[in-house]
């Protein structure tokens, strides 16, 4: 079993990061005990005031990588993982997130004519 990711694996910065479009650590004890994986740890953060370090909201909302969107509070992440512990596994779930999210915005939008 691979083990969990922790404040080794992010990005060590003396500032308060901007978390939108970062992937991120989610503490493990932020995680219900089944869930605790390293799958189950890392969150694309699509937006919420809580992606801004200095916002008074502390809402993060994105997905995990396998697509299911929540929220979480900014407190219940570790930071952004850093480049080089990206696991290949997860770098391809990134890359799938990504091209299906190029797919909806090319789908033509349901024009309904209610002119008729």
């Amino acid at each position: 079993m691979d083990s969990l990711f922790d404040g080794s694996h992010a990005v060590q910065s003396g500032e308060p990061q901007n978390y939108k479009g970062k992937l991120l650590i989610i503490r493990a004890e932020s995680l219900k005990e089944e869930f605790r994986t390293p799958e189950n740890q890392l969150f694309l953060a699509s937006g919420g005031f809580g992606c801004k370090p200095y916002s008074s909201g502390r809402k993060v909302f994105g997905c995990f990588l396998d697509g299911e969107e929540t929220h979480f509070q900014r407190s219940d992440f570790v930071g952004i993982i850093s480049d080089e512990h990206i696991p290949e596994w997860a770098k391809e779930k990134l890359e799938q997130l990504a091209s299906q999210n190029e797919e909806q915005k090319a789908a033509p939008e349901n024009n309904i004519n209610l002119n008729m």
